[in-house]
């Protein structure tokens, strides 16, 4: 089986060649990488790669959303984006080009090859076929939501963000979701209110993660018999513990 061929477009150069060591000795051929929008378009245009991952934020008039859509005008090549926290109108553009992926920084080679082996099909041979997307219902409308949210999407969940208690509840009515994760700070709904809300007056018992900068005794007696499995710290390492204790409940 011929080697999968991937560009990489990353606009910081260590960065970059990581990515290419680590993307070698997981058996792929890196055909090229680009640090510019246009020239991410040349040369996927000159090495026709099977996949593209691309860095969001490129140095530059363009930024990755604008390569990968001009990519996506002339062909089908699958695209994972690559990106830190980004503002919430990117993310809407990113997500309008339907990506092959998300790659929340900084990410380790498990989930770079994980996200990789999905975009492009790839069967893993020690573990059972994938029974489909879960689907997370986001409570939240702080300034860590769109973190929140690419590190769920990196892992392939299907997520929803509601920024209001009112919204939440609608979105639970319309359809239901495999998980809720809420801020426990929600604005309209505070310390862990739109939670309570949805059990006691949708009779919604799905099962939540609660995220805040910081919890008390009293927050968590609070949360007691609300079918709470976690709570996690609103800090620099949420994305990877919060993918971690999605993944133990969402199995």
């Amino acid at each position: 089986m011929a080697k999968k061929k991937i560009l990489v477009v990353e606009d910081e150069a260590v960065v970059a060649r990581d990515i290419e060591q680590t993307l070698t000795k997981l058996g792929f051929d890196v055909v090229g990488t680009a640090q510019f929008a246009n020239e991410a378009v040349a040369k996927a245009a000159e090495t026709r790669p099977d996949l593209i991952l691309m860095d969001i934020s490129l140095q530059g008039k363009r930024d990755g959303v604008e390569a990968a859509q001009i990519i996506g005008d002339r062909n089908d090549t699958p695209v994972v984006f690559l990106t830190a926290h980004t503002d919430k109108a990117t993310v809407a553009r990113a997500q309008g080009i339907s990506p092959a992926g998300y790659l929340v920084k900084p990410f380790n080679r498990e989930r770079l090859r994980d996200t990789i082996h999905k975009a492009l099909g790839i069967e893993e041979t020690d573990v059972a076929k994938p029974k489909g997307k879960a689907s997370i219902l986001l409570i939240d409308d702080s300034n860590f939501s769109q973190a929140i949210s690419l590190s769920l999407l990196g892992k392939q969940f299907r997520v929803k963000i509601a920024s209001s208690y009112a919204r939440a509840k609608q979105m639970m009515q319309e359809s239901a979701a495999d998980l809720i994760v809420a801020n426990l700070d929600q604005a309209d709904a505070g310390r862990g209110e739109a939670l309570r809300r949805l059990r006691r007056d949708a009779r919604i018992d799905t099962p939540a993660v609660v995220v805040s900068e910081q919890f008390t005794p009293q927050d968590v007696q609070l949360l007691k018999g609300e079918n709470v499995q976690a709570f996690v710290i609103l800090d620099d390492q949420l994305g990877a513990r919060l993918v971690e204790e999605v993944e133990k409940i969402i199995d």
